[in-house]
């Protein structure tokens, strides 16, 4: 628990840090935010972020920033539930101009539910053969 508690904490001081730009450099940004996706913890944290602070984004690097625009579909690329899939569908609704992201954007929206469908099909008996793997 107490690394848990640990990499959580880390992880939201450099989401702190993501503003001050004497800290984070404008083009580690989207890296740091990849970075701290990479688990399920960080995920959540780093998609929260995002989303409360999509305007500061949008107006520091603009519509047109590729990396922006390819922002939502690399931290979203594991998302597998319907409160994830509403989460991003309400977001693509509060914020339509997707500038430069358009085609990530359904990607992500395409990926999650692909993610959803696999798990609906599959859960089941993944979680057999790990109860008779035993």
């Amino acid at each position: 628990q107490q690394q848990k508690d640990w990499w959580r904490n880390t992880k939201q001081r450099f989401l702190n840090c993501i503003k001050n730009t004497t800290l984070i450099k404008s083009q580690d940004v989207f890296t740091v935010l990849r970075y701290i996706s990479f688990n399920s913890y960080g995920k959540t944290m780093a998609w929260d972020w995002v989303r409360l602070n999509w305007e500061y984004l949008v107006k520091r690097y603009t519509l047109n920033d590729r990396n922006l625009g390819r922002l939502i579909s690399r931290i979203s690329g594991t998302f597998n539930t319907e409160l994830q899939l509403w989460q991003m569908e309400n977001f693509f609704e509060r914020y339509p101009d997707a500038g430069a992201g358009e085609a990530s954007r359904k990607q992500a929206l395409e990926t999650t539910k692909s993610n959803i469908e696999w798990l609906k099909q599959y859960r089941d008996d993944i979680a057999n053969w790990l109860e008779n793997a035993k």
